[in-house]
C-alpha cells in the first residue's frame, strides 16, 4: 500500500515536471516569435516610407 502511494506520488511529480518543461518551451517559443515580429516591424519602419512621405511622392 505504501509502495503504491509512493509510486503514485512519483508519477504525479513526474507529470508535473513534464508539464512545467512543456510550458517553459512554449513560453520560449512565444517569446522568440514576439521578438521576431518586433524586429520585422522595426525593419519595415526603416524600409517603408511613412504615410506623409507616400503623399509627397504621389503628388
Amino acid at each position: 500500500m505504501a509502495v503504491q502511494m509512493r509510486d503514485d506520488a512519483l508519477a504525479m511529480a513526474a507529470r508535473h515536471l513534464v508539464q512545467q518543461i512543456r510550458l517553459s518551451e512554449f513560453k520560449d517559443e512565444l517569446n522568440h516569435r514576439l521578438v521576431m515580429n518586433v524586429a520585422f516591424l522595426e525593419l519595415e519602419e526603416l524600409v517603408m516610407p511613412s504615410p506623409s512621405e507616400r503623399q509627397e511622392t504621389s503628388e
